[in-house]
């Protein structure tokens, strides 16, 4: 077990180039040859220990899914109401993208893609008869809510459920990004299985689940997933969402053998959509080319800054 955690550290990104909370560097004024190495050989890197190690997060995260993990302590002992230090072991559970910065040579034949829209990034966990979402930070965010999910409400208490969903506050919608516990944990699973089973479970077991009510507090709704092939194509729409609420946030890029990590992980990449044309030269819809920012240089700036 140590000898995972550390095979697992040791491959944690390094580069804060590729971290997608700053300007992409194909914008920046850097050379991205030091960096696309990088990023190229991190990937390979978590491919080969995921295929010879197979990354038992099974084992090395079933302490987390035994049991209801939130926990609170009183304020200096005292048992006040509205004074209590919360404290979760959700915090930095869900796993994180970076930048696609190295553009993979299988990118046509490996690589799944989903659109995303604008929200706040939420853990949603159903347990012991309620449901409860929480940030990247670990803080809760809803603390209890009913819900369709398995173990999420008196009339679906058995069961436990996790997923990895953006939150729409104008909708009031969950939508579902990914799956890590379905009854069964599901973070050993390949993206592509973990997709697939997301779908069937929500499709077939609670198709209610996308409508709204005294007992299903908030919509659920899962995220298409897609090949990189048909990428070109669903870009040229706009909007992606009905009446464009959500707006579309960017797209993720999965490759289908990557399991789900709770770090940044270099087999799971972001772009936003305005990227498209210059970074993969693929056309979008004009719609999302004004949502560029003005200080964003265009391709012919950038491209001259790294031939500096």
């Amino acid at each position: 077990m140590e000898e995972l955690i550390a095979g697992f550290v040791s491959s944690h990104i390094t580069l804060d180039e590729a971290d997608v909370s700053l300007i992409h560097p194909r914008y920046s004024q850097y050379k991205l040859k030091s960096i696309v190495s990088s990023q190229e050989k991190r990937r390979n890197q978590w491919l080969k220990e995921h295929k010879e190690k197979r990354f038992d997060h099974l084992n090395l995260q079933r302490g987390l899914f035994d049991g209801d993990n939130d926990f609170s302590m009183d304020v200096d002992g005292k048992k006040e109401r509205h004074k209590k230090v919360y404290y979760s072991e959700y915090k930095g559970y869900l796993m994180l993208s970076e930048w696609l910065i190295a553009i993979p040579e299988d990118i046509n034949k490996n690589w799944i893609c989903k659109i995303c829209p604008e929200g706040k990034r939420a853990l949603v966990v159903a347990t012991k008869g309620r449901t409860s979402a929480y940030g990247r930070n670990g803080a809760s965010i809803f603390s209890s809510f009913p819900s369709w999910l398995p173990g999420g409400s008196k009339l679906a208490n058995r069961g436990k459920t996790m997923l990895d969903t953006i939150f729409d506050q104008s909708n009031s919608t969950f939508y579902i990004l990914d799956i890590l516990q379905w009854s069964i944990e599901t973070v050993g699973f390949e993206a592509e299985m973990r997709f697939y089973w997301m779908a069937t479970k929500v499709t077939e077991e609670i198709p209610q689940i996308k409508d709204q009510c005294t007992t299903n507090k908030y919509k659920f709704v899962t995220l298409d997933h897609f090949p990189y092939s048909q990428l070109a194509e669903k870009m040229l729409v706009h909007p992606i969402f009905p009446g464009n609420s959500p707006r579309v946030d960017g797209i993720l890029f999965f490759h289908r053998e990557g399991c789900y990590v709770h770090t940044r992980s270099p087999l799971v990449t972001w772009l936003k959509p305005f990227m498209l044309p210059d970074i993969l030269n693929i056309p979008v819809a004009p719609e999302y080319l004004l949502e560029k920012p003005p200080d964003y240089p265009n391709k012919m700036e950038t491209e001259e800054v790294q031939n500096t």
